[in-house]
């Protein structure tokens, strides 16, 4: 629907994959460094961003000092996509 409405640029970085998806399919441990993490997130955004336009903003601030942090792999996208989908403010008028 991007390439239709002439949105050239946005259709490409939507379906240029991004390495973090890569990594997470080819990576079998259950464990990742916060960085990978993170950076999915952000990947992830980026796509929301593209979909909603100036209806969403959003920030990401990192409070910890270590990147090396080991998480849960794909432990923040499910929070960051219930927030944006059940976000009020992405619906008022």
């Amino acid at each position: 629907s991007l390439i239709e409405v002439e949105r050239y640029e946005q259709a490409t970085e939507m379906s240029t994959p991004s390495p973090i998806f890569s990594d997470f399919t080819k990576q079998k441990a259950d464990w990742i460094p916060l960085s990978k993490e993170l950076r999915h997130v952000a990947d992830y955004l980026t796509i929301l961003k593209i979909r909603y336009g100036e209806m969403l903003t959003y920030e990401i601030n990192q409070q910890t000092t270590s990147q090396d942090l080991l998480v849960l792999k794909m432990i923040l996208q499910p929070l960051v996509e219930n927030a944006v989908y059940h976000a009020p403010s992405l619906y008022a008028e």
